[in-house]
Parts: structure tokens; C-alpha cells; sequence
């Protein structure tokens, strides 16, 4: 299926900028990506010390949202590349009211940097 252009999309990834990490590599090529380090802080990013798991591909969100609303006591961080998809996944955690999911606006390929 095939996600259409969502009307006001900066708006609307305004109003979940909570739920969502934008990071960006120096490089656009993903075979630099192993010589770049960069480190999130995820006892700061969630406030807790709780583990940590990784879905990739999390799509419009539907198992992420499922998943940490069955699951308090972990965190969540759900990665997707496509900003009208992660925008629909942000705005079903912030209408449940989520603290323990966070979604990753990258490709991939990206994630040995972090």
C-alpha cells in the first residue's frame, strides 16, 4: 500500500515532536555510516532505566503503539524512514498518551551510527 502525501505534514510532526527523534548522518552515504558515532542518551530520552527494545520498519505504528501500551515496564523505539508513515505512528502514541515509545525518523541503514 502506498502512504499519500499527508496535508500539512510539518504541522502535524510539530504536534508530536515529543514522540519523534529526527537525526540526521553527516553523510548521505550509508557506507560511511560504521565512521560516524553518534549516542543517544536514552536514560534521558525516556527518564527511566527501563531495557530497551528496537523495531525496524515500524510502519503507521499499529504493533509499536500495541506493544508499549502492553508493555509499561520497557521502552520502545520504533524506526521509519518515511515521514508521512512516522507521523501517523507519532500520532497514535500521543492519543494514547505514551511515555514509553519513541519513533526514530531514519533509514535503517543508518542505525550502526547510533
Amino acid at each position: 500500500m502506498r502512504m499519500r502525501h499527508k496535508k500539512n505534514l510539518d504541522e502535524r510532526l510539530e504536534k508530536v515532536q515529543d514522540y519523534l527523534i529526527t537525526l540526521r548522518n553527516d553523510s548521505l552515504n550509508f557506507n560511511d555510516v560504521e565512521n560516524e558515532k553518534h549516542l543517544l542518551d536514552l536514560k534521558e530520552l525516556f527518564g527511566n532505566d527501563n531495557p530497551v527494545y528496537l523495531e525496524v520498519g515500524c510502519g503507521m505504528g499499529t504493533f509499536g503503539v500495541t506493544y508499549a501500551k502492553q508493555n509499561p515496564d520497557i521502552n520502545l523505539i520504533c524506526v521509519e524512514k518515511v515521514r508521512d508513515v512516522i507521523c501517523t505512528a507519532c500520532e497514535k502514541a500521543k492519543a494514547e498518551n505514551l511515555t514509553n515509545i519513541k519513533f526514530l525518523d531514519c533509514a535503517a541503514e543508518y542505525l550502526p551510527s547510533y
